[in-house]
């Protein structure tokens, strides 16, 4: 999860680009970034309620500390702990692999085309 969060974080210059000027393809990949945001806040849900009904924290401070930054080591704590939470916790991590394989596939497909395009700029020049 704290690599997703990154991850989004990071490409918050996409977000920048003004609307006039995106292609479909920017769109496309700002919506996933999108969807991936709301899988982490779901996550984090997730990992807070189980943290708060299992008692691993005694206070809402503690918590949100726990949530914050440790999300990782409670996360591996959720894992191997009963099986409902193993396969909630499996499917977090598949949907965060499949947002990040569809924002790779995005992203290479819009790297192509704007090559192709520069492409033909450049021999336009030498014409």
């Amino acid at each position: 999860m704290t690599d997703v969060c990154k991850f989004v974080v990071e490409s918050e210059p996409l977000k920048r680009v003004s609307e006039a000027y995106r292609t479909k393809s920017q769109d496309k990949i700002i919506e996933i970034l999108a969807a991936m945001a709301a899988q982490a806040t779901e996550c984090a849900y997730f990992i807070r309620g189980y943290v708060h009904t299992k008692g691993f924290c005694e206070s809402t401070v503690m918590m949100s500390s726990v949530i914050s930054h440790c999300a990782m080591s409670v996360s591996r704590a959720v894992k191997h702990s009963f099986s409902d939470a193993d396969s909630q916790v499996q499917r977090y991590v598949d949907k965060f692999t499949e947002l990040k394989l569809a924002f790779n596939g995005r992203a290479i497909l819009h790297i192509d085309i704007t090559v192709l395009r520069i492409l033909d700029k450049v021999e336009d020049l030498g014409e």
